[in-house]
C-alpha cells in the first residue's frame, strides 16, 4: 500500500471516530437555509428570463460602429482626435465609449456577433440578478423582490439590445446599491465605478447626481461638514475628467440632457413617451405611468425614514428619473430601477407591519409562473409593437443592406458610396477600410454635431446640395431605403430614379442600390432597364413600345437577384395583370401571401394587404 493510500485510510478512520451531530438545526436556522435556497433559485430564474429576452436577432445598427471603433483603438493603441471613418470630414471626434467598443471588438474577434450577443445577455442577466439580490438582502422579502424584479425585466425588455447602454444599466444598479448602503465606507467603490462609467456611456452624469444626493443627505442629517462624504463627492467629480472627453465631458452631459439638437426630433428614442409621434411600442407606457403613480402613493404612505436610511434618497432619485423619462423615451429603463426599488422597499414595510409572509405555495406558484414566461418567450418570442422577436443569434438580414454591399464589393466600385443615417454603421462594419461613410448614425453626437446632421437632412430636399456633394466627394453609388419614409431622402429618390446618369442595380423591401451609369458600364454591373418601384409600368409601356421586352428581361434578372422581395413581386404581379396573364398574377399573389406570413409586418406587406386582402 502506498504512502498516499495509507494517509487516506488514516483520515477516514479519524473521521469515523468523531461523534456525529445528532441535534437538528433550530427552526430559525432551518428557515434561513430555506430562504437562501430560494434566493439561489430566484436569482437563476431571473438570469434565465433576462437572457432569453435579450438574445434576439440584431436590429440596431449602433453595435457595428462600436466594433469598428474598438478595432481602430486596439490596432492603433490611441484615441483619434479626428474621425477616420467619414469621407465628408475631417470632423473632430469626442469619443465617449472606448471601453464598451474595446469589449465588443474583443468578443467579436472571439466569436463574431453571437459572442457579443451572449456577452450583452450576460451583462443584463447580471444586472437584474444583482438588483434582486440587493433588495432581497436589504428587506428580507425575497419573494417580493423576485416578483418585482421579474416584472421589471418584462417591463424593460424592449430596450434589451446589443448596445452600449447595457453597461449603463449595470452601473445604475451598482450606484443605487452604494448610495443606499448602510455602511458609508461602501461609497469608496463609487470612485472606480465612476472612472469606468465615464469611459463607457454619457449616462455617467447620473453617478454625479447620485453621489451629490448622498452627500446632501449625509451632510444635512449630521448638520455638520463631513470630510468623508465631501472627499467622495470631489473624487467622483474628478473621476469624470479621466476620459478621452476630459473636462469637455461636462458640456457633453448638458448637451445630452437639454440640447435642442435636431436629432432629438428625428430619432424616436428621444421622443417623449407622451408624444403623439411616438411609435406604437410605447403605448404600453401609459400603463406603466399608472404603476408609477401607485408606487409613489404607496411610498408616501408606507415608507418611513427608519433603519434602512434609504427612503428619502430613493424617492428623490425616482422623481428625478421620472422627469427624465417623461421627456425622453430612452430614459425609461433607468427610471424603472428606481421605481422598482421604491416599490420593493415600500411593500416590504407594509408586509412586515401586516405580518403577510409568503407561503410555500406562493413560492411554488412564482416558480411555475416564471417557467411559463421563459417557455413562452423561447417558443413564441414576445410581441413588441409591430415587431416580433425570437430567441436567435446573428442579424436580421432584411433590415440591413447586405446584398447591395456585396454587389459593391464584388464589382470593386471606385469612388465613394453614399449610405443613409440608418445603414451607415453597417456599411462601415462591412466595408472599412476599403470604403468610408457619408454619415454614421451611431456617432451622430460624437462626430457630426448639429451642422453635419442638418447638412445631411438638407441633402435629400435640395437638389443643388445633392449634386454638389456628388461632385465634391466623388460619389459613385447610393444605398437608400425603400420606401423613402424619411423626409431627408425623398428628393434623392426622385433624382436617382429619373436621371439618366444613374442606374438601378438592386432593390428589395428595405433598400435600393443606384450606381452611376459610367461606373456600371465600366464594371459590367447588370442594371434594370425599365423596372423601378417609383415608375408606373402602365405609363412606361404606353410611352415606349419596346418596354415589354425590357420588362421581361428585368423580371428575369430580378428572379435571380431578389426573388423573395415583396416590392419586386408587387411590380411583377402588376405587369402580369396588365398583360392579362391571370394565372401568373395569382401565382405572384400566392407567393406574396407566403412571404408576408413568414416575415415581420412591413410597409410592403401592408401594401399587399390593402391591394389583395392578404392577412
Amino acid at each position: 500500500m502506498g504512502k498516499n493510500a495509507k494517509l487516506k485510510k488514516q483520515r477516514r478512520a479519524e473521521r469515523s471516530e468523531v461523534p456525529r451531530q445528532t441535534e437538528s438545526p433550530s427552526p430559525e436556522v432551518r428557515s434561513e437555509l430555506i430562504r437562501e435556497k430560494w434566493s439561489w433559485v430566484h436569482g437563476a430564474l431571473i438570469c434565465l428570463l433576462t437572457f432569453v429576452l435579450s438574445v434576439f436577432l440584431i436590429e440596431s445598427e449602433d453595435i457595428f460602429s462600436n466594433i469598428v471603433t474598438g478595432e481602430y483603438l486596439w490596432k492603433h493603441r490611441s484615441i483619434p482626435k479626428l474621425d477616420p471613418f467619414s469621407f465628408t470630414g475631417p470632423y473632430p471626434w469626442l469619443l465617449n465609449r472606448p471601453l464598451p467598443s474595446l469589449a465588443f471588438y474583443g468578443f467579436h474577434s472571439l466569436g463574431g456577433l453571437p459572442a457579443i450577443q451572449i456577452f450583452c445577455g450576460c451583462v443584463l442577466s447580471l444586472t437584474y440578478a444583482l438588483f434582486y439580490e440587493i433588495w432581497a438582502r436589504r428587506t428580507g422579502q425575497r419573494f417580493l423582490a423576485f416578483v418585482v424584479t421579474s416584472l421589471l425585466v418584462m417591463a424593460s425588455c424592449y430596450w434589451f439590445q446589443t448596445r452600449i447602454y447595457v453597461f449603463a444599466y449595470l452601473y445604475v444598479v451598482l450606484a443605487l446599491f452604494l448610495v443606499t448602503s448602510i455602511d458609508r465606507r461602501q461609497m469608496l467603490w463609487m470612485l472606480p465605478l465612476q472612472v469606468v462609467w465615464i469611459n463607457s456611456h454619457p449616462s455617467a452624469i447620473l453617478g454625479v447626481f447620485f453621489t451629490g444626493l448622498w452627500w446632501h443627505d449625509t451632510t444635512f442629517k449630521q448638520r455638520r461638514f463631513d470630510r468623508f462624504s465631501s472627499f467622495i463627492l470631489i473624487g467622483v467629480l474628478a473621476a469624470n475628467v479621466i476620459s478621452p472627453m476630459g473636462i469637455k465631458g461636462y458640456g457633453k452631459f448638458i448637451e445630452e440632457l437639454f440640447s435642442p439638437h435636431p436629432s432629438r426630433t428625428n430619432i424616436f428614442e428621444w421622443f417623449s413617451p407622451f408624444s403623439a409621434t411616438v411609435s406604437e411600442q410605447h403605448l404600453a407606457w401609459w400603463y406603466y405611468g399608472a404603476c408609477v403613480a401607485m408606487a409613489l402613493w404607496v411610498a408616501l404612505t408606507f415608507v418611513r425614514f427608519g433603519s434602512l436610511g434609504i427612503s428619502r434618497t430613493l424617492l428623490v432619485i425616482t422623481a428625478a428619473l421620472f422627469v427624465m423619462s417623461t421627456g425622453c423615451a430612452r430614459h425609461i429603463p433607468l427610471f424603472y430601477f428606481a421605481f422598482a426599488s421604491v416599490l420593493i422597499v415600500s411593500l416590504s414595510r407594509w408586509l412586515q407591519e401586516s405580518l403577510l409572509v409568503p407561503s410555500r405555495g406562493l413560492q411554488i406558484a412564482s416558480l411555475l409562473a416564471a417557467f411559463l414566461m421563459v417557455i413562452k418567450v423561447c417558443a413564441l418570442g414576445y410581441p413588441n409593437g409591430q415587431t416580433r422577436r425570437n430567441f436567435a443569434f446573428g442579424i436580421d438580414a432584411r433590415k440591413f443592406p447586405e446584398r447591395p454591399i456585396q454587389i459593391i464589393k464584388n464589382a470593386k466600385i471606385e469612388g465613394n458610396v453614399f449610405s443613409d443615417y440608418d445603414t451607415g454603421s453597417y456599411f462601415l462594419y462591412r466595408m472599412y477600410p476599403d470604403y468610408k461613410v457619408y454619415i454614421d448614425g451611431a456617432r451622430l453626437d460624437e462626430v457630426y454635431g448639429e451642422e453635419g446632421f442638418m447638412h445631411y437632412m438638407r441633402l435629400g430636399n435640395d437638389l443643388q446640395i445633392l449634386k454638389g456633394d456628388i461632385q465634391k466627394y466623388d460619389i459613385r453609388a447610393f444605398i437608400v431605403p425603400l420606401p423613402p419614409s424619411e423626409s431627408e431622402i425623398v428628393v434623392a429618390h426622385r433624382f436617382l430614379s429619373t436621371d439618366p446618369g444613374w442606374k438601378l442595380v438592386y432593390f428589395d423591401d428595405v433598400n435600393m442600390l443606384y450606381v452611376s451609369r459610367e461606373e456600371a458600364e465600366k464594371r459590367n454591373i447588370p442594371t434594370y432597364a425599365f423596372l423601378n418601384p417609383f415608375a408606373s409600368i402602365d405609363a412606361t409601356m404606353k410611352k415606349n413600345p419596346d418596354a415589354s421586352a425590357g420588362f421581361e428581361r428585368d423580371f428575369k434578372q430580378g428572379d435571380v437577384m431578389n426573388p423573395e422581395s415583396i416590392a419586386f413581386l408587387i411590380l411583377k404581379q402588376g405587369y402580369f395583370s396588365l398583360r392579362g396573364w391571370q394565372d401568373k398574377s395569382k401565382e405572384a399573389i400566392a407567393t406574396m401571401r407566403q412571404l408576408c406570413e413568414r416575415a415581420n409586418p412591413s410597409p410592403a406587406c401592408a401594401q399587399v394587404t390593402r391591394r389583395y386582402g392578404v392577412s
